[in-house]
């Protein structure tokens, strides 16, 4: 499933391109850090004059598929919908942001759930 999922999106955003400070936002961290990856080498980017354009491969790369998918997926699926007049921008990031934020929820309690079993399963021995 999340093979197949990866792949759907990979074909909805093959050529999506984010700038620095869209990166930055979805990651919630200052675009000076997004820009200092990049000149290390760490994420790589296409340099138009002075300004960097960062496509999707470059993100998974530099994340890793679940990542990118937990973090860029449900964002860029939504506001993909705008072009098709189904969310106005802001509709469309409050949305993805509640997703991801209920995605995190769901995996922080799951992680919970693995450790108490783990917990559990070392007691009975």
């Amino acid at each position: 499933m999340v093979k197949s999922l990866f792949c759907a999106m990979m074909l909805l955003m093959e050529h999506h391109v984010f700038t620095p400070r869209e990166v930055a936002r979805t990651l919630r961290i200052d675009e000076e850090t997004v820009r200092r990856e990049i000149r290390r080498g760490r994420l790589e980017a296409l340099q138009i004059g002075r300004q960097y354009r960062i496509t999707s491969g470059d993100l998974v790369r530099w994340l890793g598929k679940d990542r990118f998918l937990e973090l860029f997926a449900p964002i860029e699926a939504l506001t993909s919908m705008i072009g098709a007049g189904g969310l106005d921008e802001a509709e469309a990031h409050e949305l993805a942001s509640k997703l991801v934020q209920r995605a995190r929820q769901e995996a922080a309690q799951g992680s919970e759930a693995r450790l108490v079993e783990g917990e559990v399963g070392k007691r009975s021995k």
